[in-house]
């Protein structure tokens, strides 16, 4: 069987090799033709390059995130101002609350404790668990988000 670690591991060689090979099999820009200009090129190698690092998860979620601000002002495609502004959205910052919150849960075992309470007040009935899981699930879903 594979290990999550080694998927990882190949994941980490596999994005930006594949990314250069995106970027080498697209047609460029020239006249007469349809192909992209090297910016265009560029960006879709990068998106290449984070879904197989998604995929494989060979870094975090947030640590792939931030590779365009790396790559496209390093290729020149945009400069670091402009690939920044994004990430400066309140909707991010909205997000960077629900992750914090989120990890607060699950760094001081909250989970666990909202788990067993909801155990104890509704019992072992079948239906009373399920409606109160989703009961817990419906309020904590009202203040982090479902990918935290």
């Amino acid at each position: 069987m594979i290990s999550r670690a080694s998927v990882a591991h190949v994941g980490l060689w596999l994005g930006p090799s594949l990314a250069v090979l995106a970027y080498l099999a697209l047609p460029s820009a020239e006249p007469g033709s349809d192909g992209l200009d090297t910016s265009g090129r560029v960006v879709a190698a990068l998106a290449v390059w984070m879904a197989a690092w998604w995929l494989t998860e060979a870094l975090p979620l947030a640590a792939t995130a931030l590779l365009p601000i790396v790559v496209l002002p390093l290729a020149e495609v945009l400069a670091i101002k402009d690939v920044a502004i994004p990430y400066a959205n309140p909707l991010i910052f909205l997000f960077l609350g629900g992750f914090v919150i989120g990890l607060a849960i699950q760094r001081f075992g909250l989970h666990k404790r909202m788990a067993l309470r909801i155990l104890l007040v509704v019992g072992a009935s079948p239906r009373r668990l399920i409606a109160g899981f989703m009961l817990a699930s419906a309020l904590l879903s009202m203040w982090i988000s479902n990918t935290a």
